[in-house]
């Protein structure tokens, strides 16, 4: 398992048998599967977040420190890996409308179109201020200064 998804967290969204009998169909080790399925739904969300937010501080968080809305993708992203392992009828409706949705956001948060308040975001240094970070964004504040060909410009350069 991973530090940031428990077996615990997904009585939620999907009961422990259900879970459970899916695992058990494949012949191979329960474990290995969800964790597979978890490295899968996590480097999902990172490829979409780890331009805005410092992922390897949200995840690494653990308990009630976890964001919610984090943990949630990362479990329905795992509830679907799971549910691929089976004959496309006995997927629920739900579990494909719920990845959707999920993945919906994460890709309006790569594209700047939404956020996720409470993750920590990336900071990069200033060039202009000393040893002073800001967070880093897509957008800009402010403008260039007003460009002079007379000479009083200081991006004037006489030849």
């Amino acid at each position: 398992m991973s530090n940031f998804i428990s077996k615990e967290d997904y009585k939620y969204q999907i009961r422990t048998t259900r879970l459970d009998q899916i695992l058990e169909a494949a012949d191979e080790d329960e474990d290995l599967i969800l964790n597979s399925a978890e490295t899968e739904a996590v480097g999902m969300i990172e490829k979409h977040l780890a331009t805005r937010y410092d992922m390897g501080i949200e995840l690494g968080k653990t308990g009630n420190a976890r964001n919610k809305v984090l943990l949630r993708w990362a479990k329905v992203l795992v509830i679907y890996y799971i549910y691929e392992r089976i004959p496309d009828e006995f997927v629920p409706e739900r579990v494909v409308k719920n990845y959707d949705e999920v993945m919906s956001q994460l890709e309006k948060i790569e594209d700047g179109d939404a956020s996720i308040p409470g993750l920590t975001p990336i900071s990069v240094a200033d060039p202009n201020d000393e040893g002073e970070t800001k967070p880093y964004t897509r957008r800009r504040w402010g403008s260039q200064l007003k460009r002079a060909n007379d000479g009083a410009s200081p991006n004037y350069l006489e030849k």
